[in-house]
């Protein structure tokens, strides 16, 4: 299944008040189940595929998330784009992207988001100096949700 149809899927039960959905294909199952206001992908792993669960939350935010201080005019945000697993470092024994007091540029990569074993590179969307990292490494991310403070 394709990470687009797994989020209309997720899309459609948020909006629909459904609670669980499973879905069989080609000897695969999907299930969704949504737990306090999220909905979460469980996919059992595949022949000579590393275990692993795959946990989106879709849940929408209406405050700013905790740890993370809201945008002050001379502030920018650094939003996710897509669901997924943020990944700060691109290794667990190599250095992060980046750190807070680092001036950062236009285009930089500042983490990867991994979903559904595909890694997409998270850039810099504005210059500036790194004043938060609102998400911790490893931590599920979805569409809009801060990632990164910039002055």
């Amino acid at each position: 299944m394709e990470l687009d149809e797994l989020a209309r899927l997720i899309t459609l039960m948020e909006r629909g008040g459904i609670s669980e959905l499973q879905i069989e294909d080609n000897g695969n199952v999907l299930r969704l189940k949504s737990v306090t206001g999220s909905a979460l992908c469980d996919v059992p792993p595949a022949k000579g595929v590393h275990p692993a669960n795959i946990m989106m939350g879709v849940e929408k935010q209406t405050s700013t998330p905790q740890g993370a201080q809201p945008a002050t005019p001379k502030q920018h945000v650094i939003k996710a784009e897509t669901f997924g697993i943020l990944h700060l470092m691109p290794s667990p024994d190599a250095a992060p992207y980046i750190v807070v007091g680092q001036d950062i540029v236009v285009g930089q990569q500042i983490g990867l988001i991994e979903a559904m074993k595909v890694f997409s590179p998270v850039k810099a969307s504005h210059a500036g100096r790194v004043t938060e990292i609102a998400v911790s490494n490893g931590a599920e991310v979805e569409p809009g949700q801060p990632l990164v403070v910039l002055a």
